[in-house]
């Protein structure tokens, strides 16, 4: 409902005043909740719930920009109409959030540490598309896995990779040797190897239902933690996310960061194709 008042008033500005009545609300809406999730944010914060280094969370970015729409939605649908600059404003608004979107995620949410006691964390040496990951991206992984199990935030390790003889260097059972020498027994050790047929999220959500596996963390690079987080969330599933460091030079990390960005895009709009399917 805020979607569609918020994209008729980018449309038509000029509104009667029940329209502008239901913008305004939506607006102010939407609003209270982005400053209540920064509350949630700087609470947990405060309370040691979470790690993060970047001082303004996203929600505070979003009623910021939030701030702006109300003043439009309230004084400019009475100013004169332009509609080459407004076409201008809005087109250049929509690029800014439809780049600023993906990013504000993986920066913000994606390096804040959700640590917090659970049954298991996950591993997982694969990109979106079963694409391979650098062997010191998948060492910091681990890396951090096997912290998070020697400081008993996790009981399980739970390690998914290839399953393909052509990538042996991400098969779960590498990644065991490497997890082992690490201090983590074989016996706390849970393997899921995937093929290209096969999500390894959904390969994954199926292991921990087979195990009785509740709560579950998820150590990984800041630029794959939203799309970790969002696909498990389809699933039924909430995780928490553990931000491994990040060894790669600018250079590649580039285009890792613009395949999280197509992927992220992908993920959010597919309840958007499943419904066109529908029809």
């Amino acid at each position: 409902m805020c979607v569609v008042l918020l994209f008729a008033f980018a449309i038509k500005p000029q509104m009667s005043g029940m329209r502008r009545l239901f913008s305004v609300t939506a607006v102010l809406l939407l609003f209270a909740a982005a400053l209540f999730d920064a509350y949630s944010y700087y609470t947990m914060l405060q309370e040691a719930k979470i790690q993060a280094d970047v001082p303004l969370p996203f929600s505070l970015h979003a009623a910021a920009a939030l701030a702006v729409v109300f003043a439009g939605v309230v004084v400019g649908a009475g100013r004169t109409v332009r509609k080459g600059r407004n076409l201008v404003v809005g087109l250049s608004t929509l690029m800014v959030c439809f780049i600023g979107f993906p990013l504000a995620h993986m920066f913000c949410f994606g390096t804040t540490d959700f640590r917090a006691p659970a049954d298991a964390v996950i591993v997982f040496a694969n990109g979106p598309d079963g694409e391979a990951i650098s062997s010191e991206t998948m060492t910091e992984r681990i890396t951090t896995a096997a912290e998070l199990y020697q400081e008993e935030f996790a009981r399980k390790v739970v390690l998914c990779g290839a399953s393909n003889e052509e990538a042996s260097d991400r098969s779960p059972e590498t990644m065991q040797q490497a997890a082992t020498r690490l201090g983590v027994p074989e016996a706390d050790i849970l393997l899921c190897p995937t093929d290209l047929d096969t999500s390894s999220i959904q390969a994954t959500n199926d292991l921990l239902e087979q195990q009785g596996i509740g709560e579950v963390l998820v150590a990984s690079q800041f630029y794959d933690i939203p799309r970790f987080k969002l696909e498990f969330h389809r699933l039924g599933t909430q995780i928490r996310t553990v931000p491994a460091d990040q060894p790669l030079p600018l250079p590649e990390l580039r285009p890792i960061l613009q395949r999280e960005f197509i992927a992220l895009w992908q993920i959010q709009l597919e309840p958007l194709r499943e419904l066109i399917n529908r029809l």
